[in-house]
């Protein structure tokens, strides 16, 4: 099984990748306040099948000097000339990841044979607004409030039953401890890696109005969610797979949002995506 990282230069984007396997190619995005390493377990249970493809997205970790503008079309156009120089024609997303996946298979239907995209931020009827705390995220950010903007962010995205119950007060001196001596799956220092959400911020308030155009996608989709997700990501799904042609809705059972990552069940989402990206 080959292994590289190594940087692609494609029309002038320098963005750096992790491969792993032989395979049919398979790009993964990782989604907000993530970077390539905390795919590494997904990667390399879906290395056994495929040539993996983890992009490190624009301003983090190893592409953290390409600079990120917050356009979502930005982002996924980088996807698609990855997607294209790797032949990888099956993507998977996690979260603002999803959302980049999506609109990547819009900026090119035939780009693309097979997406997978769990639990997407998008905006659905009856949740218009339900990610407009991200705007709130990044304005706190955008005033060095880095304490609250992580405090606000564990409020929301946290899906396990003890941060739903934990007090404010405790999860904002948990903020304060993960900012000082948190660091993330690459050994990026979390302060660092934290002011990185402003650009996820910007690619959720870009992506309110991809739900309208996805009826036009050519691409099989795979749409997923833990059992633990927020009525707003699953009413999204539900959305897309009512709009979308060829499309799939799965649920997994005693998972959050974080599945697809290292400390969560990697391998179950694994073994999900390979029995999606090997069908005809």
């Amino acid at each position: 099984m080959r292994s590289a990282d190594f940087v692609l230069q494609r029309d002038s984007t320098p963005v750096s990748i992790r491969v792993r396997g032989n395979g049919p190619g398979v790009l993964l995005i990782p989604g907000g306040l993530q970077t390539a390493a905390d795919f590494d377990r997904l990667g390399a249970s879906l290395a056994t099948m495929f040539t993996t493809i983890v992009m490190e997205r624009r301003g983090r970790g190893a592409s953290r000097d390409l600079r990120a503008t917050g356009s979502l079309d930005e982002e996924a156009t980088d996807v698609l000339r990855i997607a294209k120089a790797m032949d990888a024609r099956n993507i998977f997303g996690l979260s603002s990841g999803a959302l980049i996946a999506l609109r990547a298979a819009q900026l090119q239907p035939n780009a693309l044979r097979s997406i997978a995209l769990y639990e997407p931020p998008l905006a659905s009827p009856g949740y218009e607004t339900a990610f407009d705390w991200t705007d709130d995220v990044g304005q706190l950010l955008d005033a060095n409030q880095m304490t609250a903007a992580l405090t606000r962010m564990l409020m929301v995205v946290g899906d396990h039953w003890i941060i739903r119950h934990t007090p404010r007060f405790i999860l904002r001196s948990a903020a304060s401890v993960a900012l000082r001596w948190g660091r993330g799956a690459d050994g990026e220092r979390l302060s660092a890696l934290l002011p990185t959400f402003r650009q996820d911020a910007c690619i959720v308030q870009d992506a309110r109005t991809l739900l309208a155009s996805s009826a036009a996608m050519t691409s099989s989709a795979l749409l997923m969610n833990g059992d633990r997700a927020a009525a707003p990501l699953r009413a999204a799904l539900d959305a897309l797979n009512h709009e979308l042609p060829r499309a799939t809705r799965l649920t997994l059972h005693g998972v959050g949002h974080l599945a697809a990552t290292n400390g969560g069940k990697p391998g179950r989402v694994a073994s999900h995506l390979s029995r999606f990206f090997l069908q005809d």
